[in-house]
């Protein structure tokens, strides 16, 4: 699949630039000028040319900072009342010129809040993605693991107080858009599990954000 991008680059940069062997070349000349072509048009689909988009990393590496809003569905689980919600989230973290990015991140999956019979969730957790570097726009996969926290005007459950802590995660999957050398949009899926009042709670989120990543080594 690379080659043929790298084919068709060269074609597009052989046509803006008005490259065109002259008839009266030997083959070996001939030869040397494709040979450059294809390394100036792989030069560009690996680093977006001048002033275009870092394709082979998205963003340029350094620190980031992203923010992300959309729906939350979760699962009814034990007859307790479950609604759709709002969802918002922010991270900040490095992003590594490979793809890879780790991030703490903040989630409330209850803004509204009615997302479980009144309570509203919210995860702190650290969040591991990588973006397929070579692809646009990216594909990521990510993980979060940390700590969920949900909280109610009133009980949780019988027997329960109006805040319940414990251990909780995500597993993710997205496309990244990236604009410039250091801003990009998401659009991005996750599978939340928590433990709310003696029940594990499964939420389903849908949402979409924008990241800039700055502070990189010589950026």
């Amino acid at each position: 699949m690379r080659a043929f991008e790298i084919a068709g680059v060269a074609l597009f940069v052989a046509f803006t630039q008005g490259a065109r062997a002259d008839e009266s070349l030997g083959p070996s000349l001939a030869g040397g000028a494709l040979s450059d072509l294809l390394q100036t048009a792989e030069g560009r689909l690996l680093h977006g040319g001048s002033g275009g988009y870092h394709v082979s990393g998205g963003p340029l590496s350094g620190y980031l900072v992203g923010v992300d809003v959309g729906a939350a569905l979760p699962l009814a689980t034990g007859g307790v009342e479950a609604q759709p919600s709002v969802s918002l989230a922010a991270r900040f973290g490095y992003q590594f010129e490979n793809g890879l990015s780790l991030a703490l991140r903040y989630e409330d999956l209850g803004l509204s809040p009615n997302l479980i019979d009144g309570a509203q969730l919210q995860f702190i957790a650290v969040n591991a993605r990588y973006s397929f570097p070579f692809i646009f726009p990216m594909p990521f996969v990510e993980a979060d693991i940390g700590l969920s926290i949900a909280t109610s005007d009133g009980p949780l459950g019988p027997g329960q107080g109006s805040t319940s802590a414990g251990p909780g995660g995500a597993l993710g999957v997205g496309v990244s858009f990236p604009v410039t050398h250091h801003f990009a949009i998401d659009v991005s899926a996750r599978d939340w599990l928590a433990p709310v009042a003696g029940e594990v709670f499964q939420i389903f989120s849908v949402e979409a954000g924008v990241w800039f990543a700055f502070g990189g080594a010589g950026k």
